[in-house]
């Protein structure tokens, strides 16, 4: 449990040094004095020095880490005496035989699947992501427990194929559909839940507005409560690899509408929270997110779609943030407070069930 409570602990209070930086010195990353680009680089810094602790976690944890990493462990050793795996997706075969020819056994894939995912993270972050955001950043990745220490703990194929999603949404953005499409397909040999992301095509053809939002909202409300996610999965399992249509831990009541809610709200400021052509699309992807999630609650594996969207969306939250300082701060402080609570929730569910798969925690030279 230590570990988990030292990560809660270092990332709050480096936001809080981020915060106390911006707040006391006014930087603008508008402007180019000399002190600005100083304040930039030391942003710059920590952002790399924490992305740096989270990789060294992730890559040396004990293989017993992680609800699904044992399959994996086992799926190396088939991979490595007869080449082949449970699973078809021949991306991440490709990962495992370039692990056994470097050598190292399964703690080279372990390190080679949190590199691919957490660099592809900063190059995406760095990208859309203003400097005094990188670590609000970071906060939003790591206490969403099925982004970091999910996708690089336990859906490690699942967590490679959205780290190569990332690097699409430049093309999405700019409307270069070839290379977006090639891109995803690319990410689908590693987990093909991912082509589900060639609907965001569609939804750049879209001018979405706060009004069509809303009833995307209603509708997807009503579908939750008559509970037609769980009908519609049951009848694609019967297609599917997937047996189970369990639903999320999330798919309560009060929470479904509280989400509703949030999404009805940045509606009725709809304008205030982008600036530019680009920000829209951001923060619609965030919004639409949400929208998602009232669904996807209703099924685990529908809620892996929802995690695509989730990583995709961290820096629509940044733009809203930045956007509404000054103006209506208590935004920010929501997001860390929903987060924050997000992370202490599930982590206390690991310690109070006595979770093996992520409890004691081990690095591997322990």
């Amino acid at each position: 449990m230590y570990i988990y409570i030292l990560i809660f602990v270092f990332i709050a209070y480096f936001f809080m040094i981020e915060r106390m930086i911006e707040t006391r010195h006014a930087i603008t990353f508008n402007s180019l004095s000399h002190s600005n680009l100083e304040w930039k680089r030391f942003f710059q810094f920590l952002f790399l020095l924490i992305m740096s602790v989270l990789w060294f976690i992730s890559a040396f944890r004990d293989e017993h880490i992680g609800s699904d990493h044992g399959n994996y462990v086992d799926a190396f050793h088939n991979i490595e005496k007869n080449g082949d795996a449970y699973f078809t997706e021949k991306g991440y075969v490709l990962l495992n035989k370039i692990a056994i020819i470097i050598g190292g056994g399964t703690v080279t894939l372990t390190i080679l699947v949190t590199t691919l995912i957490l660099l592809n993270f900063i190059i995406y972050i760095r990208k859309y992501v203003s400097p005094d955001y990188y670590i609000f950043s970071i906060l939003v990745f790591v206490f969403q427990p099925y982004l970091y220490i999910q996708c690089s703990f336990n859906i490690m194929r699942q967590g490679c194929a959205i780290a190569i999603v990332l690097l699409s949404i430049p093309f999405l953005l700019q409307g270069k559909w070839v290379k977006y499409i090639f891109t995803i397909l690319i990410a689908s040999t590693f987990h093909s839940s991912v082509l589900v992301m060639l609907l965001l095509i569609l939804f750049r053809k879209i001018d979405f507005t706060p009004t069509l939002i809303r009833r995307l909202a209603i509708i997807c409300l009503i579908m939750n409560l008559l509970n037609v996610g769980t009908l519609v999965f049951k009848i694609i399992s019967r297609y599917s690899l997937y047996e189970t249509y369990d639903a999320s831990l999330l798919n309560f009541r009060p929470y479904v509408f509280a989400i509703t809610f949030i999404v009805l709200y940045f509606t009725s400021i709809y304008s205030e929270l982008y600036k530019s052509k680009e920000e829209k699309v951001l923060v619609d992807l965030f919004i639409l997110s949400l929208v998602f999630l009232i669904f996807a609650v209703q099924n685990d594996m529908l809620y892996r779609v929802y995690i695509v969207l989730a990583f995709i969306s961290i820096p629509g939250i940044t733009i809203i943030c930045k956007n509404l300082k000054g103006k209506r701060n208590y935004i920010e402080l929501c997001f860390v407070g929903y987060y924050s609570l997000f992370y202490i929730f599930y982590t206390s569910l690991w310690y109070i069930n006595n979770d093996t798969a992520y409890m004691p925690f081990k690095f591997i030279f322990e």
